[in-house]
């Protein structure tokens, strides 16, 4: 059976007060349906803003939303019908900007001395160059900061979402991409020479304002001194066969898991190990360029996977992709897992 990809980073969950909304299925979400509790259980202030709302939207025909009910990911909505609707995605679909709600944006704009995206929910920041101050995400009001260890980065080179940083090492170039959930950051590795260099057998970036922590399942935490927190998953690889880009693998080419140790300030991992042991294991050569995500990246946390090959493991969907993977290809088996509001 072929791994098979679900298209789409988020699902979202539409329900109903007073009767059934159908679910229209699409290329970017998966619906479900069901019911929410009484109006009772909402503050007086909401209660009284909902069912104006209400009363609005059967007066005019047209559908109204409850602005105080609105966030990132929750939309309420008064039907013409009567009925409420109330949808939830698992990733950031709107930002607030200016007291306005507007649709996320990722493009990368110029913004004091920064990249950042253009409208999100999750604010992130990527270096213009000239220092060694790579990328900053900022969680529950405080920034934590990703330090690039070998000196000032180079001026990227901006193309929508994605910031290029050009050979960082001979023959690797660093893409930061900001996503909905925060950011991503993936090597691109181009050669074998590359991938056997000394400097990618010690493959990290430093954490500045927060301490790491491993899991039990092979992730890592780290929290601030406040006891703010963002989370990484399982550092993964992939090559180019299949059609693979820094987005993401090819159609059936699975994520392999790069070897790497958790330290306080940082994750560093063995790209060339990595490597060797796949080709042994799987006694075929990699296609280069390869792509290494530390997954160092997601400020929230959406879904996750499992894969059975490598059961002590768990991954979080973070990365530049917009295919969700889940099926059984060879010795890989993947179980999908999403987190609502």
């Amino acid at each position: 059976m072929r791994l098979r990809p679900v298209i789409g980073v988020f699902c979202a969950l539409f329900l109903v007060i007073g009767g059934a909304v159908p679910a229209s299925a699409s290329t970017s979400s998966a619906h479900s349906s069901g019911r929410v509790g009484s109006l009772n259980l909402l503050k007086p202030t909401l209660a009284m803003n909902t069912a104006a709302a209400q009363q609005r939207a059967v007066a005019t025909g047209t559908e109204v939303v409850v602005d105080d009910l609105t966030s990132p990911t929750e939309l309420t909505t008064a039907m013409p019908d009567g009925t409420m609707q109330y949808e939830v995605s698992s990733v950031p679909v709107r930002a607030e900007q200016n007291g306005t709600w507007v649709p996320v944006d990722l493009d990368l704009v110029q913004r004091d001395g920064w990249y950042e995206p253009e409208a999100s929910a999750m604010p992130v920041r990527f270096s213009a160059g000239g220092s060694s101050a790579l990328a900053q995400v900022l969680t529950e009001g405080e920034w934590v900061s990703e330090v690039w260890p070998h000196g000032d980065l180079p001026a990227p080179e901006v193309d929508g979402d994605t910031a290029t940083y050009g050979n960082v090492f001979p023959d690797v170039d660093l893409k930061l991409v900001a996503t909905k959930t925060g950011m991503a950051s993936i090597y691109v590795v181009k050669t074998e020479q590359a991938a056997m260099s000394t400097g990618l057998a010690d493959l990290h970036v430093l954490i500045d304002g927060a301490q790491i922590e491993e899991t039990a399942s092979g992730t890592a935490v780290a929290e601030t001194d406040s006891g703010a927190q963002l989370h990484s998953g399982q550092p993964l690889w992939w090559d180019s066969s299949g059609g693979g880009t820094y987005r993401e693998p090819g159609m059936e080419e699975p994520t392999i898991p790069v070897t790497h140790a958790v330290e306080t300030d940082r994750v560093s991992m063995d790209v060339g190990d990595s490597v060797e042991q796949h080709e042994k294991r799987s006694d075929t050569d990699v296609e280069y360029p390869i792509f290494v995500d530390p997954d160092w990246s997601s400020g929230i946390s959406a879904s996750w996977y499992t894969d059975a090959a490598y059961p002590n493991q768990s991954y979080l969907s973070a990365g530049a992709s917009d295919v969700l993977r889940v099926g059984i290809y060879g010795n890989y088996r993947s179980d999908m897992f999403f987190q609502f509001p």
